[in-house]
């Protein structure tokens, strides 16, 4: 599955919605979706040279994404080193998950008291999706983490705030770059718990019972991205 080609994805991952033209945008998207999928791990110095000779670009839209990507929290830029991806202790992972789940709270609310039949649809055909993408798997890949985000996505959409989805895409785009990076080393339990607790968020949205909404995703943040 490409998560690319979902819209909301393309709003909010894209580089032009961060004021990146030409160039730096392509290469801004393309290390956001290395961050996002582990293949830059805490800690890992950035390949500028590599990057430089893969994208056949100069360093100036290079710098430009790093700078971008600095400004979001994904790298740090030390002279005389370069740029490294940042290495974040528990308690900072833990507190930003946190306030991630009163935000992803908040849109659960939000798409209980909103969803249209058609976003209830999508919502739990992809729940369904998520199961059976996750079942056989003992660690996290790259289609999991599309079809969670996918997951999380319809319910943005059937909440119906785009204002307010486009204020805290970064808060979306950091929680998978997280995930991938700092999962918890029981992935089986987490996996089974968020099984669990996934089609608990959904029924909730489809009733329209707007609070259990929000406190179904709060457990279920708490177990899947905390662990």
């Amino acid at each position: 599955m490409n998560v690319s080609n979902n819209d909301l994805f393309t709003r909010l991952y894209s580089g032009a919605a961060r004021g990146l033209a030409g160039k730096s945008a392509k290469v801004y998207e393309e290390l956001v979706l290395r961050l996002i999928y582990g293949k830059y791990k805490f800690g890992t110095i950035i390949p500028s040279a590599e990057i430089v000779e893969e994208f056949n670009i100069s360093r100036a839209p290079l710098y430009a994404a790093l700078n971008q990507l600095t400004f979001e929290g994904y790298i740090e830029i030390t002279p005389q080193v370069g740029s490294r991806v940042i290495s974040p202790t528990e308690q900072q992972i833990w507190d930003f998950f946190q306030m991630f789940a009163l935000i992803e709270k908040q849109m659960a609310r939000y798409a209980a008291a909103r969803r249209s039949k058609e976003d209830a649809e999508a919502i739990s055909k992809i729940c369904r999706m998520v199961t059976d993408v996750s079942q056989p798997l003992d660690a996290p890949d790259e289609e999991y983490i599309d079809i969670v985000d996918i997951y999380h996505m319809a319910i943005r959409k059937a909440a119906h705030s785009t204002l307010e989805v486009r204020r805290v895409s970064g808060y979306f785009r950091f929680a998978a770059f997280l995930l991938m990076n700092g999962w918890p080393k029981d992935f089986v339990e987490v996996r089974d718990n968020s099984n669990l607790h996934r089609p608990r968020v959904t029924e909730a949205i489809i009733e329209g019972d707007v609070e259990k909404a929000g406190n179904a995703v709060g457990d279920y943040i708490r177990y899947r991205f905390v662990g």
